[in-house]
């Protein structure tokens, strides 16, 4: 399978695991995966295939109340009318995982307590203003630790809770979600820690992610080669209360910058 349609079709799955008990509606439709949530008031669409076009099924779905996003890895829809648009590069990685640094303890997270530590992380990180001020699983469902596939990577650095990711094996990939320092921690290289005992972790398999400009340098001194660009597409239509980012966004492996870069 091509590895952007192993990142397509994993990343669909992987949001339908995130939100277990926020979905009121899911369906598939030629390539299309669509989830409607209610709280927060969101629809997500996600390309599993490759396509041009929005099917008229689909398209109705984009019309729905609060935010909406459109996720293609593909980069080959025309952009649908009044939507924004994010483009950002599909990459892979392949081969000998490199030396981790020393002095940073990363560790698979197996218990609710330290998920709470990484969701927090992640929130504040990125930041998610909707899930602010932060309550437990309000991204990170507790049931993710017994679920096929799924990771929670967490660092210290002298102790203290310092960065965290996601990696879901599905599809014949491992894809990597929610790549994140904390403010005090960062340009310490604790993110390439993390990132090393990922990679020892799956090798032999084709680890991907998408990026943000700013995490990109990150992944190219790692060894990460693009493989295609794919787009974000976002739309606030009526039904919001305010004007905050009323989701989390895409799960990118973004590393945020001192304003919080990525959703």
């Amino acid at each position: 399978m091509d590895v952007v349609e192993a990142y397509a079709r994993n990343n669909a799955q992987a949001w339908r695991h995130l939100l277990p008990d926020q979905i009121e509606e899911a369906s598939t439709h030629r390539g299309f995966d669509v989830l409607r949530t209610k709280d927060p008031l969101e629809t997500r669409v996600n390309l599993t295939c490759a396509s041009a076009e929005i099917p008229d099924r689909v398209s109705a779905s984009l019309s729905a109340p609060g935010r909406v996003y459109l996720e293609d890895p593909f980069g080959t829809l025309l952009p649908p009318e009044g939507f924004k648009r994010v483009r950002w590069p599909v990459m892979v990685r392949r081969g000998p995982a490199p030396q981790s640094r020393s002095g940073v303890d990363v560790v698979a997270v197996g218990d609710e307590k330290t998920l709470v530590m990484v969701e927090r992380l992640i929130v504040d990180g990125f930041p998610m203003r909707s899930r602010q001020p932060h309550t437990p699983q309000c991204v990170l469902p507790v049931g993710l630790l017994d679920t096929e596939g799924w990771r929670v990577w967490l660092a210290r650095d002298q102790g203290f809770p310092a960065s965290a990711c996601l990696t879901f094996a599905h599809g014949g990939v491992v894809a990597l979600y929610w790549l994140v320092t904390a403010p005090s921690h960062r340009s310490r290289g604790i993110a390439r820690a993390v990132l090393s005992v990922i990679l020892r972790w799956c090798q032999g398999d084709d680890v991907v992610l998408v990026s943000t400009d700013e995490g990109r340098p990150l992944y190219d001194s790692l060894g990460f080669v693009e493989v295609g660009r794919g787009s974000l597409y976002t739309r606030k239509n009526a039904g919001l209360s305010d004007d905050r980012d009323h989701g989390p966004g895409p799960p990118r492996a973004s590393v945020p910058g001192p304003s919080g870069l990525g959703r």
